[in-house]
C-alpha cells in the first residue's frame, strides 16, 4: 500500500519598497562592475602599448605619489561600497523578518477569533 501526500504551497509576493531596494542594489553593483571592468580595459591597453612600443617609463615622485593615492582612495571606496551592501541587506532581512512575524501573529490571530465563534 503506497501513500501519497500533497503538499500545498503558498506565494509570498515581496512588498514593492523592497523589490525596488533590490534590484536598486543590482543595477549599482553592475554599475560598479562595468567601471571596474572598463579601467582595468584601459590599464591593460595602455600596458600593452607601452611593452609594444618597448618604451621605459620613468615615473617622478610626484606622479608615483598620485597612482597610490588614487589606488588607496579606489580601495577606502571599495571597501566603504561593500560595508553600506552588507548594511542594506542585513536591513532587508531585518525587515523581511518583521514582516514574517507581522503575518504569524495575524495568522495566530485568525485561528483565535475562529476558535471563539
Amino acid at each position: 500500500m503506497i501513500a501519497f501526500a500533497q503538499a500545498n504551497s503558498q506565494s509570498f509576493i515581496l512588498p514593492t519598497k523592497i523589490v525596488d531596494s533590490l534590484i536598486f542594489e543590482v543595477k549599482k553593483g553592475r554599475q560598479c562592475d562595468s567601471l571596474q571592468q572598463a579601467q582595468f580595459n584601459e590599464i591593460k591597453k595602455l600596458g600593452d602599448d607601452l611593452l609594444a612600443n618597448g618604451k621605459i617609463i620613468t615615473l617622478q615622485k610626484t606622479e608615483n605619489k598620485q597612482l597610490s593615492d588614487i589606488i588607496i582612495t579606489f580601495q577606502e571606496e571599495k571597501a566603504l561600497l561593500e560595508e553600506k551592501f552588507v548594511l542594506k541587506v542585513e536591513d532587508l532581512k531585518t525587515k523581511i523578518k518583521h514582516l514574517w512575524i507581522g503575518i504569524l501573529s495575524e495568522g495566530v490571530v485568525i485561528i483565535l477569533l475562529i476558535l471563539i465563534i
